[in-house]
């Protein structure tokens, strides 16, 4: 499969399908639209369910999208513009998006950060994601891979791997499972005796 664009939309190539079209999103309904809505769509990356990440604008307004097949275009919105980079096998999108705050007259600025979709949980700013003590302050998040590690960079464009770590409850379910192995092992020594 390829995932790519040519002229003003982002297409996938299959050899048994050939080539597929993603539509721009529809402004209204946050759906790929069948007609030429003035809107363009850039793929720029894909997973091996053919699910597609990357750039729509419409009205001159980009959003990230997550085109699924047979099921259409999302939008992923986060800030005032946003850009799908990676996509991996689980769905999982991670990209750059901006806030623009609008000063007075002629005067705008426009705040980076890295943004984390996860199917079911939704669109989530990395920042709240890693150590605030850290001291790292991310402008974009560019891949992400099976094991869910992210590469992204900083705003002092320095690169970074995030490599998630386990929520509490994974580690008591862990400590769970652990104990009571243990107390079979200790069961199954006192038998022998």
């Amino acid at each position: 499969m390829l995932a790519c664009y040519s002229s003003i939309r982002a297409f996938i190539y299959t050899p048994e399908a050939g080539m597929q079209t993603i539509k721009a999103l529809d402004d209204d309904q946050n759906i790929g639209n069948e007609d030429y809505d003035g809107g363009s769509s850039y793929g720029y990356s894909i997973n091996s369910s053919g699910q597609v990440t990357g750039i729509s604008s419409v009205d001159g307004t980009d959003h990230a999208f997550l085109y699924t097949p047979n099921k259409g275009s999302i939008k992923l919105a986060i800030g005032s513009s946003s850009t799908g980079y990676g996509i991996n096998d689980s769905g999982k999108v991670v990209g750059e998006f901006s806030v623009r705050e609008f000063l007075g007259y002629n005067r705008i600025t426009e705040t980076p950060g890295a943004f984390l979709y996860t199917p079911g949980k939704g669109m989530q700013d990395l920042k709240n994601l890693i150590d605030p003590s850290s001291g790292i302050t991310l402008a974009a998040a560019y891949d992400i891979n099976n094991a869910d590690q992210i590469v992204a960079q900083g705003t002092n464009g320095r690169a970074y791997l995030l490599s998630p770590t386990p929520e509490p409850e994974i580690y008591a379910t862990m400590l769970i499972g652990l104990s009571l192995m243990a107390l079979r092992r200790k069961k199954l020594s006192a038998r022998k005796k």
